[in-house]
């Protein structure tokens, strides 16, 4: 996935229209983009926004609207559900979220028919770890906002070794792979490995891991941090991890 993002300290009146021409854009050029989804958080708080572009109620009730001849979807958080998950789709949308928290932006990262997501952040400050995990770059300049820190290189070794065993991208479901999750996650407070969760995503994404795999990968690791999993299973020589 390719991230965008307008680089605006909180939203601003305007910020809709010129993440949309950004997609429109993009659209003309990448003949494969068949649709655009405005997605906003709450529909009554962004009306006034959305009303700029020239969304009306009726578009609201039929969540579309076709603007330039291309087909736009609006969405909330609530009625979007992207038809395609872990398929090998074609990659055919443009996702330009207006003022959507990253937490709720997390449960759509997994969908493969989505291209280019344009983020408009409603705060900045509430977004930063998000755009740097995805290395988002700004519509107006073309910056592109820096990574996380590197992770620790027995972190990286963690990474590797779980997606040997573990199958993080089918989610850790069969108790075994959990138990290793729980035992790597462990390993990693038990011998004082450096771990920050942002740089883990990170690390994970670039090692194979779908986005929620890297987070799965990364909360175990951090509530370890907090109070050790319990194991149940055979325990697993984890001594790479030590220094």
């Amino acid at each position: 996935m390719k991230v965008f993002y307008l680089n605006h300290e909180k939203f601003q009146k305007g910020d809709t229209i010129k993440a949309l021409q950004f997609a429109l854009g993009f659209a003309k050029q990448d003949k494969g983009i068949k649709t655009i989804t405005l997605l906003v958080f709450q529909q009554q708080q962004y009306e006034p926004f959305l009303s700029e572009v020239g969304f009306k109620p009726q578009h609201y009730k039929d969540h579309m609207a076709n603007i330039n001849g291309y087909k736009v979807q609006i969405h909330t958080v609530k009625t979007y559900h992207p038809d395609y998950r872990f398929a090998d789709h074609p990659q055919s949308e443009i996702l330009v979220a207006v003022g959507v928290p990253p937490k709720q932006l997390e449960q759509f990262e997994d969908y493969s028919n989505i291209k280019y997501w344009i983020l408009v952040p409603w705060l900045m400050d509430e977004n930063r770890e998000w755009l740097s995990i995805f290395e988002a770059e700004d519509i107006e300049t073309g910056q592109t906002v820096a990574p996380p820190a590197d992770a620790d290189a027995r972190v990286v070794e963690a990474i590797n070794w779980l997606n040997s065993t573990s199958y993080p991208n089918e989610g850790y479901h069969h108790p075994l792979d959990e138990d290793r999750l729980h035992q790597v996650a462990n390993a990693i407070k038990r011998y004082k490995v450096p771990f920050n969760y942002a740089s883990t995503v990170h690390c994970a994404l670039h090692h194979g891991q779908i986005p929620s795999a890297a987070r799965n990968t990364a909360e175990a690791f951090q509530q370890a941090q907090r109070r050790a999993f319990a194991v149940k299973y055979k325990a697993y020589d984890l001594c790479f991890l030590k220094k």
